[in-house]
């Protein structure tokens, strides 16, 4: 039986697709505070440890989870929505970026990398984030753009399609284990944000802690000569 073809990493890469919150924007606080707002204006009980359990997953999670805690007060997807409302009223009066990613995509930028941003987020929710982050991605795939949210890999794959690029040779960088997983089975090389969370294995990902002080150069390193 002849054995599977050997795909060598691309050095450097030449397509980045960023995760948006939590990765490239430091909005995942705004999603815990918002969910505790909404939860509690309705009356419902949540607590941090619910709000990280969702974190990283689609919004239909958070939606599920709250209706759990009032049966029969509200139709499937009538606080997503609201929550929906709330982040992107949040987000439209401005957001930082993440530790190191900031310098990280100026890096990418000036070496004329085609840069995409993928994210499980709501488009209302990206377009209301996107003042704060720039004109700075040649394609921007949202939940609304594709027919399953992270894990399912379509978003990735969508991007790589729109930037010309064979998925196999692009960088994602992710941090929730959802978007992890998306990474890993799209068939792209992952740098995925440790977090403290459990992390998906595979030969494609390596992972930091964080951003901070990581360059470009340093990131083609850890997976210079790799193989799979």
């Amino acid at each position: 039986m002849p054995s599977s073809p050997q795909i060598k990493v691309q050095e450097p890469f030449k397509t980045v697709l960023w995760d948006m919150d939590g990765t490239l924007i430091d909005s995942e606080p705004v999603w815990q505070e918002e969910e505790l707002e909404l939860a509690r204006l309705n009356s419902i009980p949540w607590s941090e440890a619910d709000s990280l359990n969702c974190l990283g997953g689609p919004i239909s999670r958070v939606d599920s989870y709250m209706r759990e805690r009032a049966p029969g007060k509200f139709a499937e997807g009538e606080l997503s929505n609201l929550l929906i409302a709330r982040i992107a009223n949040r987000l439209s009066a401005g957001v930082d970026f993440a530790p190191g990613a900031q310098k990280l995509i100026a890096e990418m930028i000036s070496l004329n990398l085609k840069l995409g941003l993928v994210t499980a987020s709501a488009r209302v929710i990206v377009e209301a984030a996107l003042p704060s982050i720039g004109n700075i991605f040649h394609t921007v795939i949202s939940a609304d753009d594709v027919p399953n949210p992270k894990p399912d890999p379509s978003g990735y794959q969508v991007a790589a399609r729109n930037l010309q690029t064979p998925i196999e040779e692009c960088l994602i960088i992710e941090d929730s284990p959802n978007g992890m997983r998306a990474a890993i089975s799209s068939g792209a090389w992952i740098l995925g944000l440790k977090h403290g969370k459990n992390l998906p294995d595979s030969p494609r990902a390596r992972y930091l802690d964080n951003l901070e002080g990581v360059t470009f150069n340093s990131i083609c390193e850890l997976f210079r000569g790799r193989q799979v």
